[in-house]
């Protein structure tokens, strides 16, 4: 109530007191769950609460808090102890029970899915989950209050396989090392030489005709390092090198992107070879939890069937992180591609505290699935169409299309020659044939993402490549990201790892009045973000 976090030691039937709760309710504060509490049995007849609680905030931390912590009350529930106790009837705070009824069948699994828990913790080596909200940097106080939108690019930034391009795991995570090996490149015909750092690798001098790249020595890392150049040699990635080198054969920049074969220092080449070898430990799941057939059963079934990791962990750590702070959030999962239905799979599992590696996040929270006073359904339950023409964008609620079976609208735009207009009539589709709800608009989306993060709600959109295609790829025909307008104040991300550093490229920001938002500031004011999925495996 005061701004600091309040944590009441539940009793046994974690009622809180009427005064407070009466408090409470007159400030208008909101209450969560997030602090576990670990009750030790008592003897028949003596209730007096829980005989071992997770550590709470001391005095200093409440002071601080209450200058910079996250304005919210926190109850400590022995309802969401942990994966097994799905089935329990514990009134959850405010003294509201959920329905959450459940028979002996689902009660068996919730324990068993409890035992793998364990065994993941063992085995993954997670970082302790903190037991009060992290706090934040000074001053930031207030950003708790402002609700934000997250929009998660699919393909190579939540996921390292590709269905656009028909890549698998491996493929994406060899093309993301080289998209954070950075080296001097000389253009050829170039003898020009770098003043380098102290530690770095300097290109050799007087390189030559051909275009040569070498490794700066610096640590993998999306941005650039802080290394002096003399004129005429430039900063690449090693991806950014194949693509040049490539020019406009498609084939030799995919297999020299991915086999790194134009890396000529033996050095930098172990280094790369390195770090795919520690994504792709990062991506594999043990062998001893498949090894175990129940285990391997329940991760097929939330869309686990292989030996790595679907989704990258760190999107669970980040929502969970979320929801601990008391941050008001929605989620929309964009793409080009068909992966919507496989992350659908597993994100509702974890919601719905079913996954057998990544409920573990939210144990002290409670399920995201709607059945739990005061937390949002953070399941996605629907998948949209976003199509878009010279009119204007149209959201096609409820429906996953790319436009007739015999003509898609991405077969329009791969075809030979180069189409000039646009023949699609995708209104007439999905007026006609589909005969959808839509949302059509700029005006009218920015309403639609509005309520949508009112409700803090998760879904995912189908964006258009053929209209991309079509306009060459530039960020004005891009994931479409209007920010939304009117007084309350919002901020919106959009997480894509086809995002430049120094250009928006794949996502088209518009203004509350729908002009479009040039990319240094969209990329200044981190609306538009660059993301890697292997930095992301390797840093959770």
């Amino acid at each position: 109530i005061c701004g600091c976090s309040y944590v009441h030691e539940a009793g046994s039937n974690d009622e809180a007191p009427q005064s407070i709760r009466k408090g409470i309710e007159e400030k208008g504060a909101s209450v969560i769950a997030p602090a576990a509490v670990v009750k030790k049995e008592a003897s028949v007849g003596k209730s007096k609460g829980p005989q071992a609680v997770s550590k709470g905030p001391s005095d200093d931390d409440l002071a601080r808090g209450a200058e910079t912590g996250p304005k919210q009350v926190a109850w400590s529930s022995s309802a969401w102890t942990g994966v097994g106790a799905a089935g329990s009837t514990t009134p959850a705070p405010g003294g509201d029970s959920p329905n959450l009824d459940i028979n002996k069948k689902e009660a068996n699994r919730g324990n068993f899915l409890g035992r793998c828990k364990v065994i993941s913790n063992n085995l993954f080596g997670f970082p302790p989950l903190p037991q009060t909200p992290p706090g934040l940097p000074e001053g930031a106080a207030g950003s708790l209050t402002c609700p934000i939108l997250l929009h998660f690019d699919v393909n190579k930034t939540i996921i390292t396989s590709d269905t656009v391009s028909a890549k698998n795991s491996e493929e994406g995570v060899r093309e993301a090392v080289a998209d954070i090996y950075w080296g001097f490149y000389t253009p050829a015909s170039s003898g020009a030489t770098a003043a380098t750092s102290p530690g770095t690798l300097a290109p050799p001098a007087g390189a030559g005709e051909k275009a040569t790249w070498r490794w700066t020595g610096t640590p993998p890392h999306l941005k650039p390092p802080d290394v002096q150049l003399e004129p005429g040699i430039q900063l690449f990635t090693y991806f950014k090198y194949c693509k040049k080198n490539a020019g406009s054969d498609k084939e030799l920049f995919k297999t020299s992107t991915r086999s790194f074969q134009l890396v000529t220092d033996p050095v930098a080449l172990a280094e790369m070879e390195g770090t795919v070898a520690r994504a792709m430990q990062c991506l594999k799941l043990p062998a001893e939890l498949l090894a175990i057939p129940e285990c391997a059963e329940n991760l097929k079934a939330v869309g686990l069937s292989g030996s790595t990791y679907f989704m990258v962990p760190t999107l669970f750590y980040l929502t969970a992180r979320l929801q601990r702070q008391g941050r008001q959030f929605a989620v929309l999962f964009r793409s080009f591609g068909k992966d919507h239905l496989k992350i659908q799979g597993e994100w509702n599992a974890f919601c719905e505290m079913r996954h057998p590696i990544f409920s573990r996040l939210i144990e002290d929270i409670g399920p995201m699935d709607g059945s739990v006073p005061h937390l949002p359904d953070r399941r996605v339950k629907t998948l949209h169409t976003l199509y878009r023409d010279s009119e204007g964008p149209v959201l096609i609620l409820d429906t996953f299309t790319n436009g007739p079976e015999e003509k898609t609208w991405d077969s329009w735009a791969k075809s030979k020659p180069k189409p000039n207009e646009d023949t699609r009539q995708g209104r007439t589709f999905i007026s006609e044939v589909l005969k959808a709800k839509t949302v059509e608009g700029l005006d009218a989306l920015q309403i639609w993402m509005d309520s949508h993060l009112t409700a803090q709600s998760t879904s995912a959109i189908k964006d258009d490549w053929a209209w991309w295609q079509f306009h060459g790829e530039t960020a004005m025909a891009g994931k479409l990201l209007p920010l939304i307008g009117g007084v309350r104040l919002t901020q919106q991300i959009f997480f894509d790892d086809n995002i430049d550093l120094d250009d928006a490229r794949i996502v088209d920001c518009r203004s509350p009045t729908g002009e479009s938002v040039p990319s240094e500031i969209s990329l200044g004011q981190g609306i538009c973000v660059k993301v890697n999925p292997v930095e992301a495996l390797l840093e959770n």
